[in-house]
């Protein structure tokens, strides 16, 4: 990555968020609880309304 903005620890390696999964744009799907799950094995639906700006984590 051509820009690190602070330094890791030498065991980390920095990516970019598209080399780790599929950035898509647009409205969410319907019906939304068809993709809301809480399996450990599964992929979680993000939207821009789980973010705070004063955070950088998504936590729920």
């Amino acid at each position: 990555m051509e820009e690190e903005p602070f330094e890791i620890p030498d065991s980390w390696k920095w990516v970019k968020l598209n080399d780790l999964a599929e950035i898509a744009r647009g409205g969410s799907p319907r019906p939304i609880q068809d993709y809301i799950t809480e399996d450990k094995d599964g992929i979680n639906w993000i939207k821009i309304g789980d973010t705070l700006e004063e955070s950088k984590y998504i936590t729920s």
